[in-house]
């Protein structure tokens, strides 16, 4: 979460969000006040409030986690490094990725990684959905406690979100853009950006694989769109 005046953004892992932090601080006057990396808002939302979080769609989410964890970086790689099928990462090969989400998905190894992730993989749903809710909905460490079913979360969803704003990180200049016209009063000098200059770090993680999101098998898709349905549809979601 980055914290400014009365703007936060919170910083979704896997959404480009240190190139968007970045393009902010760069291109306006806001001073920030506060800042803990994949955080969510620690006070009750202001009236006064504006909230923006940063997603790509399921898929591509995923492609991103296997990426950092082939490249030994991440949660993941520090919960599941010792697994011996995949010690030996190969990022250009798509079984290994398919390998990959299988094992995270598996409920036998969700406690490695919390006890609220095996929760979520008890109700069919997975690890981005955790990350986005946790950031995404006020309170939600507390409200998890209450949770019996999807029922709920869609519930918790609607009621309880303090998110105005969600920003597809495969559009960052589009919906900045929209984002600052809409929200922020034009306080971004975004008509002054060179977006040249941040074309290396708007490509995304999943962009440097060897294989492209078609080439992964139908039943794979399936599993990470059904198990993160809670995240919003986004235009990539491949069907």
């Amino acid at each position: 979460m980055l914290q400014f005046d009365q703007l936060t953004y919170l910083d979704m892992p896997n959404t480009n969000c240190k190139t968007i932090s970045r393009i902010i601080l760069e291109n306006s006057d806001l001073k920030l006040r506060y800042y803990e990396p994949n955080s969510p808002l620690k006070r009750q939302k202001k009236v006064d409030d504006i909230i923006f979080i940063s997603l790509h769609s399921p898929i591509e989410l995923w492609m991103n986690s296997y990426y950092k964890f082939c490249n030994k970086r991440g949660l993941l790689y520090q919960k599941y490094s010792g697994v011996q099928e995949l010690k030996e990462g190969n990022i250009g090969e798509v079984r290994h990725f398919e390998m990959f989400i299988k094992m995270v998905f598996d409920i036998k190894n969700s406690k490695i990684i919390s006890s609220s992730y095996y929760k979520f993989r008890s109700l069919g749903l997975g690890l981005q959905s955790l990350r986005f809710l946790n950031l995404s909905v006020s309170e939600f460490a507390y409200l998890n406690k209450t949770i019996r079913s999807v029922g709920d979360l869609k519930y918790i969803i609607q009621n309880y979100s303090v998110v105005d704003f969600i920003l597809n990180s495969d559009y960052i200049e589009r919906d900045l853009e929209i984002f600052n016209q809409n929200f922020l009063a034009g306080v971004l000098r975004l008509q002054h950006i060179d977006w040249n200059s941040y074309s290396a770090l708007l490509l995304p993680d999943y962009k440097k694989l060897g294989f492209s999101m078609l080439e992964i098998e139908k039943v794979t898709r399936d599993l990470i769109l059904e198990s993160e349905r809670l995240i919003p549809t986004l235009e990539k979601d491949c069907k």
